[in-house]
């Protein structure tokens, strides 16, 4: 990968073919690097030849122009398949770079590795110190902390902090799908039947804010000196600022009846970040 003054050194065309789709998509710009050779996994770009062209027109999709010998392509390059160096797409038919490249199988291909790619104005890969988790598209990254018996507290008292995840910095701005799942147990300690709305869980900003996203959860009527436990999932949305980083909290609030006692049991706090 490629970013910053590394961009200047490469070869930048605009790319067409939906077969590698989502990765690359027709109109992406593309960074070539002409000064290293292709290795295996690769995506790569080629000249088409006439026969490759021909190939490739026999069978065009809804809409797409005829390819022409000279064309730009890319594929994912697969170094020893069986003895033969291949390019890959998207559905796992292959063809050998010598047929989709060369005038002839004594050809030696010319595979020219991408480094980066842009859509939109944007390039789809940032720096080495996040990019390694963004994916093959550079669309997710998931962030967990596990919730192991965190007291939610008991009816009228103050709400609870569960758990925390920080998030970021990534190179564009972010939308990030917050989601808690896990089990929650409630233990009715006192002769009142408690009611079946038993408390809210809260994703948001801070550790003591108890009204901002709130997801209640309902375990059902329970009967004096007895716990019952059951499985709760919720999901808040957010969006990080570019080059910013944040912190998610859950928090807990108990608002079951006089002697209910809540507990998070088991469970787990997960943050995707999606860049598109």
């Amino acid at each position: 990968m490629a970013v910053g003054e590394e961009l200047a050194h490469l070869e930048v065309s605009r790319t067409r073919g939906t077969c590698i789709a989502p990765l690359v998509v027709d109109g992406d710009l593309v960074y070539v690097d002409q000064r290293t050779p292709a290795q295996d996994g690769d995506l790569v770009q080629f000249a088409l030849s006439a026969r490759g062209a021909q190939a490739q027109n026999s069978a065009l999709p809804r809409g797409q122009s005829p390819c022409r010998p000279g064309d730009r392509w890319l594929k994912l390059l697969v170094a020893d398949y069986h003895g033969h160096a291949m390019l890959l797409d998207k559905y796992g038919s292959a063809a050998t770079a010598t047929f989709l490249s060369c005038e002839s199988p004594d050809d030696t291909p010319v595979l020219r590795p991408v480094r980066n790619i842009a859509r939109a104005g944007t390039l789809l890969y940032g720096p080495d110190s996040y990019a390694s988790g963004l994916g093959m598209t550079a669309a997710t990254v998931v962030y967990s902390a596990t919730i192991s018996s965190a007291t939610i507290g008991s009816a009228g008292g103050a709400g609870h902090n569960l758990t925390s995840l920080t998030v970021g910095p990534f190179f564009n701005a972010t939308d990030l799908i917050a989601t808690v799942s896990g089990y929650i147990e409630g233990d009715n300690t006192s002769a009142t039947l408690q009611a079946a709305a038993w408390g809210t869980i809260f994703i948001n900003t801070s550790a003591t804010d108890f009204t901002t996203n709130p997801n209640q959860f309902s375990g059902g009527y329970v009967p004096v000196s007895t716990i019952e436990e059951f499985s709760f999932s919720c999901e808040s949305l957010f969006t990080l600022a570019a080059n910013t980083t944040q912190t998610y909290y859950v928090n807990g609030l108990n608002t079951g009846g006089t002697g209910m006692v809540e507990t998070f049991t088991s469970g787990i706090f997960k943050i995707e970040a999606v860049k598109r």
